[in-house]
């Protein structure tokens, strides 16, 4: 699959617009992800984490949330655009404040 292309637009220190297209990282296993949604059938509600447990064809995820205790509470498909990657798994990095605001910014309608 490949990335989500986004325009991010920035100022350098003499004022000058700065124009960059961009590829922003999809989702992959184990990454952890906010919901950018509530799911009251599942009792989750925007903000609860989960991490990615299976990615099918069609741009849906399967998200596991967990307690406190990392009982499972639920297991939901996801679409893309239900959600945010705050970590990533490969990298064992936090995903930056600028890309996480780049991506919910790009599920606007």
């Amino acid at each position: 699959m490949g990335g989500v292309r986004s325009i991010v637009f920035m100022v350098d220190r003499e004022n000058n617009l700065i124009c960059e297209e961009t590829a922003m990282k999809n989702p992959e296993l184990f990454d952890v992800i906010e919901l950018l949604i509530d799911l009251p059938s599942h009792s989750l509600s925007t903000g609860d984490r989960g991490a990615i447990c299976k990615e099918y064809d069609n741009s849906r995820y399967e998200v596991e949330f967990t307690n406190s205790d990392g009982e499972s509470i639920a297991l939901v498909a996801l679409s893309i655009d239900s959600f945010v990657v705050v970590w990533r798994s490969a990298s064992k990095t936090w995903v930056p404040i600028s890309e996480k605001i780049q991506a919910i910014v790009s599920t606007l309608p």
